[in-house]
């Protein structure tokens, strides 16, 4: 669609909606919480992918929108104002067993936040 920010993988689908989403100077990053017991199932290769993505998110959002991200890894979200939640959801992909279902994504922007799901 025209107008379109640059977004990859290109997605498949786009609903457009009324509203915007205002920058602060600063916005938290708010990542899956580890998992404390490592035998619940936890995958460390995991737990350390999703936090090197979130720190090329941070260099890269500087430069891009000149605000800055807080990562943070709470147990819970707390309420408040805008954020950018990731969460890992295997039901982002719209085909879990095709090839490509591991860079599905879906990206939710609205005047409270981001948020963004994948299922890896």
């Amino acid at each position: 669609s025209q107008g379109l920010p640059r977004l990859l993988p290109t997605p498949k689908h786009v609903r457009r909606r009324r509203g915007e989403l205002r920058l602060p100077k600063a916005i938290p990053l708010f990542l899956p919480a580890p998992t404390a017991n490592p035998s619940a199932g936890s995958d460390p290769n995991l737990e350390r992918s999703v936090l090197l993505a979130a720190q090329d998110l941070k260099q890269q959002w500087s430069v891009a929108c000149g605000t800055q991200i807080a990562i943070e890894r709470p147990a819970t979200l707390p309420r408040g104002g805008p954020a950018i939640v990731c969460r890992i959801d295997r039901s982002a992909a719209l085909a879990p067993k095709a090839s490509t279902a591991r860079d599905a994504y879906r990206l939710v922007v609205g005047p409270r936040g981001i948020e963004l799901s994948a299922p890896t």
